[in-house]
């Protein structure tokens, strides 16, 4: 044994002890208490994250059971063919995830910022392995929500992204002209007026010609992520792939 090398230990173990009584975590979703390490779920709520299958619409992303083949396309888009040319979610939006997100954005929880960007950027890596981009627009939040909230969640998320990726994140690439309704209780159509010239490009210059990836933290109709889109795509922009944090299924859009 190297002299010192069980005192270092000694003196290691109870500091980290120290660290978990003063600053003990819980699992976001069932409250349990968790070791550090574990980030921000029990071992049980983290089995519960289902990743989006490969059986989705090729161009939303829309999950459908039964569907196990990656190429068909679901009725909304061979009917009114979106803005974008692919969207995909890393996780589908329901159990684990959907009590996770909802702590995220609406119980002051901005740390979560890291672990959910961490599987958002897993989730590039295997939707989006060769793409190249000109950057990362997140949808962007109304200055009014931002200030309710006290951060960006999606911003944050794009950062993490961007962080991990090695893209360029560009924060103010898209703006939220006027506040909107929550789109929760609202039907499909309902949706898209709500969001229907919500935003604008802040500076067409930077759009024009380029690729973009636009990030948001949960898919459900797609009325907000269209109109991001479009808003994009009549600035100029060549090419708008989506992704996402959660992606509603048929089920339960």
């Amino acid at each position: 044994m190297q002299p010192g090398k069980e005192g270092g230990n000694a003196v290691r173990a109870p500091a980290g002890i120290l660290l978990e009584l003063l600053y003990p975590r819980f699992c976001v979703v069932c409250g349990i208490g968790i070791a550090r390490k574990e980030a921000f779920l029990c071992r049980s709520c983290r089995d519960g994250l289902e990743e989006c299958p490969e059986g989705v619409c090729s161009v939303c992303g829309l999950p459908l059971e039964g569907k196990l083949f990656p190429d068909w396309t679901c009725r909304e888009c061979l009917s009114d063919p979106p803005p974008f040319r692919k969207a995909r979610g890393a996780l589908l939006y329901r159990g684990s995830a959907t009590a996770a997100i909802v702590t995220y954005k609406y119980r002051s929880s901005p740390w979560l910022s890291a672990p959910l960007g961490k599987i958002l950027s897993q989730a590039f890596r295997r939707f989006y392995p060769d793409a190249v981009y000109d950057g990362i627009v997140p949808v962007p939040l109304h200055p009014r929500k931002r200030k309710e909230r006290g951060f960006d969640q999606v911003g944050m998320l794009g950062a993490e992204l961007a962080a991990a990726s090695g893209l360029r994140l560009i924060r103010r690439g898209l703006l939220r002209e006027r506040p909107t309704a929550s789109q929760a209780a609202l039907t499909r159509p309902e949706r898209l007026r709500n969001v229907r010239g919500a935003f604008r490009v802040s500076r067409p210059g930077r759009v024009r010609g380029g690729s973009f990836l636009l990030v948001d933290d949960v898919y459900t109709t797609g009325a907000t992520i269209r109109e991001c889109a479009r808003v994009l795509a009549e600035a100029g922009a060549a090419r708008v792939d989506v992704l996402c944090l959660a992606r509603v299924g048929e089920g339960n859009a």
